[in-house]
């Protein structure tokens, strides 16, 4: 069964009250996610996925992609609309979980974050032994261009041709940096890196070729899921847990007045801790999110 943007909301009475009057949807809050999950066949199908180079096959339930050149990007998904995530300083988290099966030799597909031109991800490779890269790059003409590839394991193991492997690759985004978590076979590796995403910006899901033209990599995608975490359902709860009350009012107090990129009760992310934050915390202060 497919799933699709499965969002948990928090809003203020004053804010809830405006929309209403204005005609409009509450604005879309920071939460958890579940952006996608279901087969490969079901990942075709979904209108918020494209494939800016080729058509894939079918096999049954599973999603066949051939790779015909080096770092062609091969489909993407939609993650979120520009804004979802608020202010920066307060982190994203994309897990990109899938069931792949090894249809080819030489198997390397890399599986990227992107935000406006550039992108952070990670490489499930088959040499030596079950491999892993983090990578990271921009996109221009739907070709990955590699600003960094290295290494993170090798030796993790890897399956036959015809194999199958569930991957897990994790890219948490925050305002000084990124760091990439890949895990499968025997190992489980985060490595941070220096360069970071815009968590503001449109994000998106891809899936990039990693081949040299004529080695033949044929990637099959069984199934996968595509989530997105944040710290809090509302951005009122500053401390991240679950609920507004006296230790997110201290946090609040604390800051109040002062202005700067990372600060944790900038509710409404305009660069500062003033009265307007402190209302918004107020209108929804003992409540849980």
């Amino acid at each position: 069964m497919t799933v699709h943007s499965n969002i948990r909301k928090c809003w203020s009475a004053g804010a809830l009250l405006a929309a209403a009057l204005a005609g409009a949807a509450p604005p879309l809050r920071a939460g958890d996610i579940l952006v996608f999950s279901g087969t490969g066949a079901e990942f075709v199908a979904d209108a918020q996925t494209s494939f800016p180079t080729q058509q894939p096959t079918l096999d049954g339930d599973r999603m066949v992609l051939a790779a015909p050149a080096d770092n062609q990007v091969l489909a993407a998904h939609a993650l979120s609309v520009p804004g979802v995530y608020g202010c920066a300083s307060r982190p994203i988290v994309v897990t990109m979980s899938l069931t792949l099966t090894r249809l080819s030799d030489d198997f390397d597909p890399v599986f990227l974050v992107r935000a406006g031109d550039d992108a952070i991800g990670g490489q499930v490779g088959d040499n030596p032994n079950g491999s892993a890269r983090v990578i990271t790059g921009t996109i221009a003409n739907n070709i990955l261009e590699v600003a960094s590839d290295p290494f993170v394991f090798q030796g993790a193991g890897f399956p036959a041709i015809g194999g199958s492997l569930d991957a897990l690759i994790q890219v948490t985004i925050t305002s000084g940096g990124t760091s990439v978590r890949i895990a499968f076979g025997s190992a489980d590796q985060t490595t941070q890196v220096a360069s970071t995403l815009d968590g503001a910006a449109d994000l998106s899901f891809l899936l990039v070729a990693n081949s040299a033209v004529g080695s033949g990599e044929i990637y099959g995608v069984d199934a996968l899921e595509l989530s997105i975490t944040a710290p809090s359902a509302c951005a009122e709860d500053v401390d991240g847990d679950d609920d507004v009350d006296f230790a997110d009012l201290n946090t609040l107090l604390g800051e109040f007045n002062t202005s700067g990129a990372d600060l944790m009760a900038d509710i409404d992310c305009d660069g500062d801790v003033d009265f307007a934050d402190l209302n918004r915390l107020l209108s929804v202060f003992n409540t849980a999110c």
